[in-house]
């Protein structure tokens, strides 16, 4: 008898493509709406941040090449 792994990939590719299982005893359509609302701002801000510290970064290499 062979090994079934059919649930292993399709977790698999459900957890790479972001997928949510909306089905209201799982979790809410407004609940889902909010966290997908959180997670864009979430990476909005670690864009911000990185583009922030690259800034300050270039300022300094900057500053050090012409002393």
């Amino acid at each position: 008898m062979a090994l079934d792994t059919r649930d292993y990939w399709k977790k698999r590719h459900n957890k790479r493509d972001g997928y949510v299982e909306n089905a209201d005893f799982r979790i809410g359509v407004a609940e889902h709406k909010r966290k997908k609302y959180r997670r864009a701002w979430a990476s909005n801000f670690r864009k911000l941040a990185f583009l922030l510290l690259l800034f300050a970064f270039l300022v300094f290499l900057k500053k050090r090449m012409q002393a």
